[in-house]
């Protein structure tokens, strides 16, 4: 059973606008400059979250008419001045795609775009009541691309290419400190059905080789791996290991909430570690929570903070499916305030929060903020909760304050005949969130000790 935190205070401190409603986007910060890639544009529906507490003041677009479709912009903001400039690439649109720096560059790969639907292709299946079209040109890349951050300053944005050896998207891109290798791991392929998870686990490494270029190591065969094949994965290396901790699996079934035929989602909770040193993998704690697409980033090499969520109906196990009910039925009754995504929980009689989505639809996205111990291999939840419910939010750390860019802040709702069907909303701002971190060792205060003895 998972345990509320005790060790960390996240208090909101700031909002910035981004320049667009994008989600799948990638966001880095380095130098004290935020570089925000890539991603797609509900068109629109991409209209940011008008519905945060207006206690919170984020800073959301209003209802605009973005178009619809896939990105190629590269923007970036000065945190100092918070104006963003805008660079187009000269590389194909694409979201969902997995970002790193390393050194002074960034590192980007692969990705998924199709032909999206137009304005008026959209207001003509709502009018008539018909389910979307099959989506047109589907591809999930291939290529990886390093862009120099002193070229970008120039407004010299050139690239060089990298071969990561197939298509992916929605998988990791990972750095070891140690020695600057990066690995590619986990993912999946998007088709008319939406993400499919790979056959079989994906992972190799590249080296940067005596010509500064990143080079695929065909050689090396790493070991079998026998959890559950996933894909947005949260991934990270520390001490030479490769901790891979939750994800999301597709699976047989198909949802038809959204008027068309897709693939069912499942969360994934069993957990791993890869030791590069001797190539075996060992299975850890599992996820505790009924969750998928909670992003996060590793804080101090001990923690690993995530922030929000969504919750799919089913849920997977060591390839085993099982219904998230069967899990979430299990927390206590003083967790439940933490469930309240879009306005239904996936805990009966709480009351939710208000926003009217009907009470079947259940891939509900999360506020809450979990922490990952890596020492103890154990998971907290935080009793600070986000401004909104998001899932699918990209995530920094600059010393002590964690920064979301973008995501999928909740659904909305398009009522149709006698019809529901459901989209994103991207979100219209980023999130500065500041980390305290609270004193916890009584055993280095005897007064307080005492006062709990007593």
């Amino acid at each position: 059973m998972i345990k509320y935190d005790t060790k960390f205070k996240f208090t909101v401190v700031e909002t910035y606008p981004l320049p667009q409603c994008l989600e799948g986007a990638t966001f880095n910060i380095l130098d004290n400059k935020c570089y925000f890639c890539f991603g797609f544009c509900g068109g629109w529906e991409g209209w940011g979250d008008t519905r945060v507490p207006p206690q919170w003041k984020v800073n959301t677009h209003p209802k605009t008419s973005y178009t619809r479709g896939f990105s190629n912009k590269l923007f970036i903001m000065d945190l100092s001045s918070q104006l963003w400039t805008s660079h187009t690439l000269p590389l194909e649109s694409r979201s969902n795609l997995d970002s790193i720096i390393v050194d002074n560059n960034l590192l980007l790969a692969g990705g998924y775009s199709y032909t999206p639907l137009t304005q008026d292709e959209l207001q003509y299946y709502k009018k008539n009541s018909i389910n979307l079209p099959t989506k047109k040109d589907i591809f999930t890349k291939n290529d990886g691309f390093i862009i120099n951050f002193n070229e970008i300053n120039h407004n010299k944005i050139g690239f060089k290419n990298l071969n990561i050896g197939k298509s992916l998207t929605e998988h990791s891109i990972v750095k070891n400190p140690i020695n600057n290798d990066i690995y590619i791991l986990n993912g999946a392929q998007y088709t008319e059905q939406a993400f499919k998870t790979n056959d079989k686990m994906f992972i190799n490494r590249y080296y940067l080789d005596n010509k500064g270029e990143f080079t695929r190591d065909k050689n090396i065969q790493f070991a079998e791996f026998k959890g559950t094949l996933r894909f947005a994965s949260n991934c990270f290396i520390v001490n030479n290991f490769i901790y891979v901790l939750g994800g999301c699996s597709s699976t047989d079934e198909y949802n038809k909430h959204k008027g068309y035929t897709e693939s069912s989602l499942a969360n994934v909770l069993d957990c791993w570690r890869y030791d590069i040193s001797n190539n075996t993998w060992l299975q850890l704690n599992d996820f505790p929570l009924a969750m998928s697409y909670q992003k996060g980033k590793l804080y101090k090499n001990k923690y690993y903070i995530f922030v929000g969520g969504v919750c799919y109906n089913a849920s997977i196990n060591l390839k085993k499916i099982q219904s998230s009910d069967l899990i979430t039925k299990n927390y206590p009754a003083s967790y439940r305030h933490l469930f309240r995504y879009n306005g239904i929980s996936s805990l009966k009689n709480d009351g939710g929060a208000g926003f009217g989505c009907d009470i079947d639809f259940k891939n509900q996205h999360s506020n809450m903020i979990v922490i990952y111990n890596i020492e103890t291999d154990s998971y907290t939840v935080s009793k600070n909760t986000l401004p909104l419910n998001i899932s699918a939010a990209p995530v920094e750390i600059v010393g002590d304050f964690l920064y979301i860019g973008g995501g999928e802040a909740g659904v909305n709702k398009i009522k149709s005949g006698n019809k529901n069907y459901f989209f994103g909303i991207q979100l219209g701002c980023m999130i500065k969130i500041k980390i305290s971190e609270l004193i916890t060792d009584f055993n280095l205060h005897p007064k307080f000790l005492k006062n709990v003895i007593s």
